[in-house]
């Protein structure tokens, strides 16, 4: 290593080393969950479903004014809530000071938690779809139906 690489990290160690990068067994974990996602066609059914998910997200983008954008990558999805489609103003904006409540993204996330969906908060007004690869289209069936209930509550808050 030349010395003024060297003398660099003097003053600003390199911390990037993990004693378990890279460790045997950890691998030995890796490459047996390749072989489930072969085995079990994980990779080809998150692929099927992912399609199907997207399908119903537009569709309640077409039932509910709220929803602004749907996106996704295979079954990694963002529904994203807004006040109005127009001006695109989230119902929650978690970057202003102070910031706003997160009234009706936070309602939405509880009313589908009490009928078993378990729907992740994304950042600022975006809830994050993101199911196991086994899903199957019952259970997206089953969610989106949870989803359509709860979205009456950002409805209510739309200004268009």
């Amino acid at each position: 290593m030349r010395n003024w690489v060297a003398d660099t990290f003097l003053n600003q160690p390199y911390v990037h080393g993990h004693t378990y990068s890279g460790h045997a067994l950890a691998m030995a974990c890796a490459n047996a969950c390749i072989e489930a996602y072969k085995a079990d066609n994980l990779v080809e059914n998150a692929a099927r479903m992912g399609n199907y998910l997207m399908e119903k997200m537009l569709e309640l983008m077409d039932m509910h004014p709220s929803v602004g954008d749907v996106r996704s990558k295979g079954l990694f999805c963002g529904m994203e809530l807004v006040k109005s489609r127009k001006t695109k103003e989230p119902v929650h904006e978690a970057f202003m000071e102070p910031p706003r409540p997160p009234t009706g993204k936070m309602k939405i996330l509880s009313e589908v938690f009490k009928e078993g969906v378990y729907i992740m908060a994304g950042a600022a007004s975006v809830l994050m779809l993101t199911p196991p690869l086994t899903i199957s289209k019952e259970e997206i069936d089953f969610a989106m139906a949870a989803l359509d209930k709860a979205l009456s509550i950002t409805d209510a808050e739309y200004e268009d």
